[in-house]
């Protein structure tokens, strides 16, 4: 069995996102944008884990020319009708949940300007440096030896006390 040509049954993905009342069409990126777009949003799930990002691991991709790349011909559009910098971000940061996830988690974030993604206030944690110098303390901390068979039984009779006589004595 051969297969089909995907074209035959996999309709062009696109994101159609509303501003202003102009509907304005992100159509799916090229490989290359959707890998760096992949890239970045696993260096931002990182970063909101607590590991720090080298500057190698960042592209040097502006954030205009990343969301130019992202909205696509759309990008032109919206500068050309004066759209506000912040709905053009909010739009680019919203294809790029749509390329790197799924359709709902893009309206999710559509839907509430953002707010849905971000994570549930937590009381800080440790900072680094202490967890390191814990690591560095559980590292070095001797274990207490076991003392097992190590200690001499007690007796159970007490002796008296030094100026006490003893009531067995009988004086």
């Amino acid at each position: 069995m051969a297969f089909k040509d995907l074209n035959e049954f996999l309709a062009d993905a696109h994101l159609d996102l509303p501003i202003n009342g102009t509907v304005y069409r992100v159509n799916d990126p090229d490989a290359e944008t959707g890998l760096v777009v992949q890239r970045l949003m696993e260096i931002g799930a990182a970063v909101h884990q607590g590991r720090e990002v080298t500057e190698a691991e960042l592209d040097d991709v502006e954030e205009g020319e990343l969301y130019e790349r992202v909205l696509g011909d759309a990008y032109a559009q919206m500068l050309a009708d004066n759209v506000t910098w912040s709905r053009i971000k909010h739009a680019a940061v919203t294809a790029m949940i749509w390329i790197s996830a799924d359709l709902e988690s893009a309206e999710k974030y559509w839907e509430t300007a953002g707010e849905a993604t971000a994570p549930p206030a937590t009381p800080a944690g440790p900072n680094r440096a202490s967890r390191r110098a814990s690591a560095a303390a559980a590292r070095t901390t001797r274990s207490r030896a076991s003392t097992t068979g190590t200690r001499a039984s007690r007796s159970t009779t007490r002796k008296p006390s030094p100026g006490r006589k003893s009531s067995a004595s009988g004086s």
